[in-house]
Formats: structure tokens, C-alpha cells, sequence
């Protein structure tokens, strides 16, 4: 059974007050699948629910609330910086799992037909001047500035290794156990109230639910960079708001293990929006919906200056989902 708990985040008041703010633990499980529990996400248990035995999760989903719609981005990196930052990958810029620092991306793999641009290969970073880089508010620095002192445990994988943003406490951790930039910890030892949501809900509305939730207030310029919204409406059983933003996903890059075996996964750029998803370039149905989902994530990459790759045997870039030339 491959280990749940690899990247967790503690926050703990400083000092206290006369409003006590809330303690806050964040688990963030690495490369863990729907079904790779004993909690069921879809109305009946798939197969591989029934091998695994999780009670600690099915007490939590007891107590608590699911999510059977909620999303990640493709990859590891992508989905820790956009944790970190609230921005989603089209955003940031960081669309692949960093590697290894320097002036190239070392963990883009070849591609039969297309070469990859360049992207912010060196990951998130606490100063601003890295090539290749991005730099933004980030969740501990803003909980710090609410009086929290707060610890990571495990992996970090904001920052590529050799890089400043490869330490977790670069970004305002207070304290580190274990782990380091893409590495996690050997070792951690040491029937009512359920609710489902059927909302879609993304890992960049973690960080705007955390902060209404525990107290801290992010700064106008930073908050105005968030592509998330706050859950703790729904976490309230409060009639939830209208989720009117669609859900974007970008990754173009080559992601597969170094070794070059095992599966991988090709570039791709996906939207949902209402029930309905479109994956660019594989749709190939429903020619009214695809044609304006296809218009709304095109409008959004250009807007955030998404690269795109390009086909290698030409040098020119692949079409935007609409069809037209970046």
C-alpha cells in the first residue's frame, strides 16, 4: 500500500487571544488515486475501495465532509505551488514537476512531433530575479502574519533542487521535519454528521477556504491573483455559491519517469465548466459545447501567456483549443 500522508502542514497560534483562532492540518497525499482508499467517491465502491483499509479516512468522511468532484493539477509541482499560492498552472507557470535547477528543464521528456517551450522550470521561489521562476504570496508567510507559527512535514516540491524555493522553510515555515525538495519523510511514527458536495471544487480553493477559516487576511494584490474560491460556505452546510468560475487545467509538457518507462502523460489543456469538461486535443464530440468551451479556455491561456508547444518539424506553435494561432 503506497504511503497516504507524504506532504503535511500544521499551524499552530502563536499566542493566545481573546478570539482563539483555530488550529489548521493540511495532508497533502503525493500520487494518491480516487479508489486508493476504503472511502467510496462515486455511489457505489469501485473494486480497489474494497482492497485497501483506511479507518482513520473513513471516520474523517463520517465526521466531516467529501468532496466527490474535486480536482488537482496533472502533476505533482503544478498542484503544490498552486496549494501554496491559490494561482492554477496557466498561472504560475510552473506546468511540469521541477527537477533540478539551472537555465534548462530537465524532466521534460522528448516528444515524438512536438518540442516544449519554456516554462517555470525552477519552481516557486521566495524572492523574485530567478530565471524561470515564479514568486507570490504564500500560504505560511500569510498565516505568520496572522500570528500563526507554522511547520511542513515531508515533501515540499515547490522549488527546484539547488534552488532556495527547494527548502520549505524559505517560504515562511517556521518549522521543517524531514523531507526535502521532492523527497518525503521515512517515517511518521512517533454514522453522523456526513455530507457530500457535489460541487467541482480544485486544490486552488485551498488556500482563500484556509485563510477565511482560520482568520488571516491576505493582502488586495495577492488575493486579486487567486484562482480559487472559498469552500467554507459549504464546509458551513450553507447554500453554496454560485461556482460560476469554470475550471482550468495546462500542461504542456512531456511527464513520464526519467527512465523513460512506465506511462506517461502527453500535453494536454483541459476545461470544465458546468457538467461539462473538454480535454484539448482529444475532443471530438458535442461540436456546440466543444466549440465554446473550447473559446472560454482559449480566452484564458491567452490571457495568461500560456505557452504552447510547437510542432518540432516546423517551429510553429500547436493551435489554441479554438483552432487559432497563438
Amino acid at each position: 500500500m503506497r504511503t497516504l500522508v507524504v506532504a503535511a502542514t500544521l499551524w499552530v497560534p502563536a499566542s493566545p487571544a481573546v478570539a482563539k483562532p483555530p488550529n489548521v492540518l493540511f495532508v497533502l497525499a503525493d500520487d494518491m488515486g480516487w479508489q486508493d482508499s476504503s472511502v467510496p467517491f462515486t455511489p457505489e465502491p469501485g473494486p480497489q475501495n474494497k482492497v485497501f483499509r483506511t479507518p482513520a479516512l473513513e471516520w474523517l468522511a463520517r465526521e466531516g465532509m467529501t468532496f466527490p468532484q474535486a480536482y488537482s493539477c496533472a502533476v505533482c509541482s503544478p498542484t503544490r505551488v498552486t496549494l501554496m499560492t491559490g494561482q492554477n498552472e496557466a498561472r504560475h507557470g510552473v506546468t511540469q514537476w521541477t527537477y533540478l535547477g539551472g537555465d534548462k528543464p530537465p524532466s521534460d521528456l522528448p516528444h515524438p512531433t512536438l518540442r516544449m517551450l519554456v516554462w517555470a522550470f525552477n519552481g516557486l521561489q521566495p524572492e523574485p530575479g530567478m530565471p524561470h521562476s515564479v514568486t507570490a504570496a504564500t500560504l505560511p508567510a500569510l498565516f505568520n502574519a496572522a500570528g500563526y507559527r507554522t511547520m511542513h512535514f515531508g515533501k515540499g516540491h515547490f522549488g527546484a533542487a539547488g534552488t532556495p524555493g527547494a527548502d520549505p522553510k524559505a517560504f515562511g515555515f517556521d518549522v521543517r521535519i524531514g523531507g526535502r525538495d521532492a523527497v518525503g519523510i521515512g517515517s511518521y511514527s512517533g454514522l453522523h454528521d456526513f455530507a457530500a458536495q457535489a460541487n467541482p471544487i480544485h486544490v486552488q480553493d485551498w488556500l482563500p477556504t484556509l485563510l477565511e477559516a482560520a482568520g488571516p487576511r491576505a493582502p488586495a494584490d495577492a488575493a486579486a491573483k487567486f484562482n480559487g474560491q472559498s469552500l467554507v460556505p459549504l464546509l458551513k452546510g450553507e447554500p453554496p455559491k454560485a461556482f460560476n468560475c469554470p475550471l482550468i487545467w495546462h500542461f504542456p509538457n512531456s511527464w513520464g519517469p526519467l527512465s523513460g518507462k512506465g506511462p506517461g502523460l502527453g500535453p494536454c489543456s483541459a476545461i470544465r465548466d458546468g457538467n461539462w469538461k473538454l480535454i484539448y486535443p482529444l475532443a471530438d464530440r458535442e461540436p456546440d459545447t466543444r466549440k465554446r468551451l473550447a473559446a472560454t479556455l482559449t480566452d484564458y491561456l491567452r490571457s495568461r501567456n500560456a505557452p504552447m508547444p510547437v510542432f518540432a518539424a516546423t517551429g510553429k506553435a500547436v493551435p489554441w483549443p479554438d483552432g487559432s494561432t497563438p
